[in-house]
């Protein structure tokens, strides 16, 4: 199956039932905890909002789930924010994971010439997010389309919890809506706040505004250390959305 950056996918139909074996690569191991993923993926399919996990290997690394659906673009705003909720509520006792942390982890002996100048607007970024008056939570921290799959109509599951962990829900809303129109993406922030019993005033907006940077230069970062090709076009992607919110 096509779509992974380093874990590879397998599409396996026996005996009338669809399933997805995945072999856990290590080269991203230097910022993944398996055992926490497995635990992240074993609590969202509880909630609703993941495949069924069916068996989980540690040596060899790999999963097997059942099918999920195919991946969505575009979802329709109900269903994801009743994912987003499923996700944001479950009941993950996890360590804050501090961005500037994970940005400094996958930098180290790295060439960061191309990044210096927005790893300067981190801690503004930083205090604007905090800024938010929606709380920090379980996160899952990669949701973009290819990681969203339905099910059936009106419904939506997540995949892939390798980055899953503690941190702020905005950084979610970024990453699910990085190819949407800016209008829908704050269609989606009003009404994520709305559900959260928040109006999106300035400081929201804000908040919003630094979890973009955070969320971009993470990506750049993480681009920056994993190699192959797709992670050379993410670290270009990320690249343009940085200097574009930096009024470049």
């Amino acid at each position: 199956m096509a779509g992974a950056s380093s874990n590879r996918l397998y599409r396996i139909a026996c005996d009338g039932d669809d399933y997805v074996l995945r072999l856990h690569q290590a080269d991203n191991a230097f910022a993944v905890s398996r055992a926490d993923e497995h635990r992240a993926w074993q609590l969202a399919a509880e909630a609703g909002a993941a495949p069924t996990l069916l068996h989980w290997s540690d040596n060899p690394p790999f999963s097997l789930a059942r099918y999920g659906g195919e991946s969505v673009t575009q979802p329709a705003l109900p269903a994801l924010l009743d994912l987003l909720e499923r996700l944001h509520r479950l009941p993950v006792k996890a360590k804050p994971l501090p961005y500037a942390d994970l940005i400094e982890c996958y930098l180290s002996g790295q060439q960061t010439t191309e990044l210096d100048s927005f790893l300067r607007l981190l801690p503004v970024w930083l205090s604007s997010l905090n800024g938010s008056g929606v709380s920090p939570g379980w996160c899952h921290h990669d949701l973009h389309e290819g990681n969203l799959l339905s099910p059936e109509p009106g419904r939506l599951w997540a995949v892939d919890f390798e980055y899953a962990g503690f941190g702020h829900p905005y950084l979610d809303l970024v990453a699910v809506s990085v190819n949407w129109p800016a209008g829908r993406q704050r269609t989606l922030l009003y009404a994520y706040c709305q559900a959260r019993g928040l109006q999106a005033n300035a400081p929201e907006l804000k908040a919003w505004q630094g979890a973009q940077g955070i969320y971009w230069l993470l990506c750049a970062a993480w681009a920056t250390r994993m190699p192959g090709p797709q992670a050379r076009r993410w670290r270009v992607e990320a690249l343009s959305q940085l200097e574009r919110l930096n009024g470049r």
